[in-house]
């Protein structure tokens, strides 16, 4: 009978489906190699309906350790409530980087929630070592990971962590351990397909471990929303006669932390 694997915890903290891909990723990397993994965890939050940014953003803000201020405990019902009331949904969608940061400055007073470009691998690296996290605008596939569906399948994430390959430095070593939880230096020189992201979103209670190459992709092709629902979304009002419908997402990014 095979052993049983010692429950640590690192382990404890990823959860056994990450743990799980974690280790198959590893495997398939060969014989020497080991990994390291650094994230924020939140309390998962499942979404109800199409509320993909607005749960998003409550999955970041609780992995950076914001929470609304006592007197002003909130229902996500309130959240959306208040964004129809300014006109940034219809019915829960969410298709502008500039309104839902708007959305976590209203309700989250003691954070910062700022539009950004999409992050290179050093920028993801060196903020979320810093203890910042990112929502990240992708296509969503039927397993929720991404895919290239020109915005067709449109969905939010809070990316919270990333994970490295490495390779053995030594049988004999103490820290020689498969996985190891802890930072990687922020100057390191990693390559985009050598990164992976650490993402939650509101369709699963587990974290996911996607490529950062294959969300990066995903993010830069949103060009147009579910035709089948187009003519029932709340969209940004062009700034450009050439911009896409989905002109506020494509390539964009929302950075998050505690002040």
């Amino acid at each position: 009978m095979a052993d049983i694997p010692k429950v640590t915890t690192d382990m404890e903290k990823c959860g056994p489906l990450l743990w799980t891909r974690l280790e198959c990723a590893i495997e398939a990397k060969g014989e020497n190699a080991r990994g390291r993994i650094y994230f924020h965890s939140a309390e998962t939050y499942l979404q109800q309906g199409p509320t993909c940014g607005f749960v998003a953003l409550i999955l970041a803000a609780r992995a950076v350790g914001l929470e609304p201020e006592e007197k002003d405990q909130i229902d996500i019902t309130d959240v959306i409530a208040w964004a129809r009331m300014c006109q940034f949904t219809k019915g829960g969608e969410m298709f502008s980087a500039e309104w839902l940061s708007r959305i976590g400055k209203e309700f989250y007073h003691f954070g910062s929630f700022e539009p950004v470009s999409f992050p290179s691998v050093q920028d993801f690296i060196k903020e979320i070592n810093e203890g910042k996290v990112f929502l990240i605008p992708y296509d969503c596939d039927k397993n929720f990971e991404p895919i290239n569906r020109n915005g067709e399948g449109a969905h939010w994430a809070a990316i919270v962590g990333y994970f490295l390959h490495e390779t053995s430095e030594g049988e004999n070593s103490a820290d020689n351990q498969m996985i190891k939880f802890e930072q990687k230096d922020s100057n390191s020189n990693v390559a985009e397909n050598e990164l992976f992201l650490i993402a939650y979103q509101g369709k699963s209670k587990h974290p996911a471990l996607w490529k950062y190459s294959s969300l990066k992709e995903s993010n830069l092709q949103l060009n147009i929303p579910d035709s089948r629902r187009s003519s029932s979304f709340q969209l940004p009002p062009k700034k450009n006669e050439s911009d896409g419908e989905l002109w506020d997402i494509c390539g964009k990014a929302i950075r998050i932390y505690k002040k």
